[in-house]
Parts: structure tokens; sequence; C-alpha cells
């Protein structure tokens, strides 16, 4: 958002960002079990993650523990929904400008540190708009089993659609690296020598055994590429299964992926109609 409000980034840019950030969360399974309170404690408890500190252990199926950013990530569609919520309810007269003003606007100049508590957090949203705000965050920090709040996107006048064309910077990314993310459909990523860089927990790469290191050396017996598992995706009907041998050091093995979604890439697309609050938050500023 910053980048794009002093022009560093453009608006298509930053919306590239949104929907990259609310399709991520659309599909994090550790959010069944696991608030996101206590995943942003995760560096205390596993002291450290390799995502912000390279000497911390490398988390394990990080989709389904949640990891230290996380909180960050999902955050950003909370404070999304917030900022929208404001600009619906007061009409357009107020944002999260103003909340940022009287909250972070204290001791200028100061570099002191301003310690506060979440009830600080509500009163100072309180005073730009009446409203629950400590239910509102409780719901989305503490609860367990909620989805991924998509609601700052919707009021913003954009929905996260889907289909099988992948949006133009992950293509761009793909051309010139040769990976595959399959994240959406197969639930992994594979470089561009077959070797599997991700596996997202519980999905069909998941279920078919496949782990991240091992190596993808034929699809339906023909030698990979990733052209070919592309293909063999979405080719592929429901319950057939896609056969892959793969070499996992000194040892191969036959395994069967089954998917029948075919390719699946997210999209953030315009609601025609909609006010566009999320094009306001993201115009440049003088």
């Amino acid at each position: 958002m910053l980048d794009a409000r002093s022009g560093i980034a453009s608006r298509e840019d930053a919306l590239r960002s949104w929907e990259s950030t609310a399709s991520s969360f659309s599909n994090r399974p550790g959010l069944q079990w696991r608030a996101l309170q206590d995943a942003s404690n995760q560096v205390i408890i596993q002291h450290g993650n390799n995502l912000i500190f390279p000497e911390g252990r490398r988390q394990a199926w990080p989709d389904w523990q949640l990891n230290a950013i996380d909180p960050y990530m999902q955050g950003e569609l909370v404070w999304l929904d917030i900022d929208t919520l404001i600009r619906q309810r007061s009409g357009g007269r107020k944002s999260l400008d103003d909340f940022a003003r009287g909250f972070f606007g204290i001791r200028d100049g100061s570099l002191v540190a301003a310690p506060y508590t979440f009830d600080d957090l509500v009163a100072a949203l309180d005073a730009v708009m009446p409203y629950d705000w400590a239910t509102f965050l409780r719901a989305r920090v503490d609860s367990v089993g909620i989805p991924a709040d998509l609601d700052g996107v919707t009021r913003g006048g954009y929905r996260l659609t889907w289909n099988d064309q992948p949006p133009s910077n992950q293509q761009a990314r793909e051309n010139k690296s040769g990976e595959a993310d399959l994240s959406f459909s197969a639930g992994m990523t594979l470089n561009k020598d077959g070797e599997v860089t991700d596996v997202g927990w519980g999905g069909p790469a998941w279920q078919a055994g496949l782990v991240i290191g091992a190596k993808v050396m034929s699809v339906n017996g023909v030698p990979y590429q990733s052209s070919v598992i592309k293909a063999a995706i979405a080719a592929a009907r429901a319950g057939t299964p896609i056969g892959l041998q793969v070499a996992r050091g000194q040892t191969e093995q036959s395994l069967s992926l089954i998917w029948g979604g075919g390719l699946r890439y997210p999209h953030l697309e315009r609601v025609p109609g909609a006010p566009a609050l999320l094009d306001d938050i993201l115009k440049a500023r003088p």
C-alpha cells in the first residue's frame, strides 16, 4: 500500500500483492486449529524462523503450523477490513488514515518507545468511528477455525476468483525460472528440474506422498517438464490418477497424484458497480 501511495509501485502491482495475500490465506489449513494471536508467538516457541532469522530452524509444514509472518500477512487483510468498514460506515468521511494520525501521531520527534494495550488500540479506533472493535478484533486474532478475512477485499470493490490461467506476474516468474507453481491445484511447487520445493498440507501432492526435496522424473511416462505436468493436470478427470515417477536420493518410486480440478490460479477481479474503495486506498498521494 505504501509503495502504491508513494508512486513507487503501480496500482496494478499493489493489487497483485493483495491478490497473493488473499489467495494464500484462503488456502491456509493452519487456521483450522491455531489462532493468529498464538502464531505471533512462533519465534519465541521455536527459537526463530528461517524466514525472519536465518539461524533459526526451518519450520516443517508452515501452512499447517502457521509461522511468524502469518499474523502480519493476515493482519494486512484485517486492517483492510477495518479501513473499508470505516470508509463505508462514515460515508467516506473517515478512514484508517485518521486512526493512524491519532494513534501514531504522538510525541512527535521522540525516539522513546510508547507501549500500548489492546484497550488503547480499541479506544483509538472508537475515537475515529464508534463500533464494537473489541469483538471485531478478538474474532479475527483469537478465534480458531475462522476463514481468511476477505471482507475488506469484497467491501473494497473486488473479489477473489479462480481460473486456469496464471496471473501475469506469476507467468513472468515461471517463464524466467522454469518453475511450476501448482499450489492451488496439485498443492505443490517444483523447480525447473522437477524437484519439489513446497508441498501444501493435506493437498493432493501431500496425499500422494510427495515431500520437499523429492524429484519428479516423469509424468504419465513422459520425462518431466513443467509443461508436461501442467498438461497432465489440465487433462485429468476426477478420480483418474496422474502417474509420477519420483526419486528420493537413490530410491525411485511410483506415486499416484489424484486431482480432477484442472489448473487453478487466483485473480483479484473488480466487481462491476461496487464502490472502488480499494482503488481509493491505493491512490498515489502527493
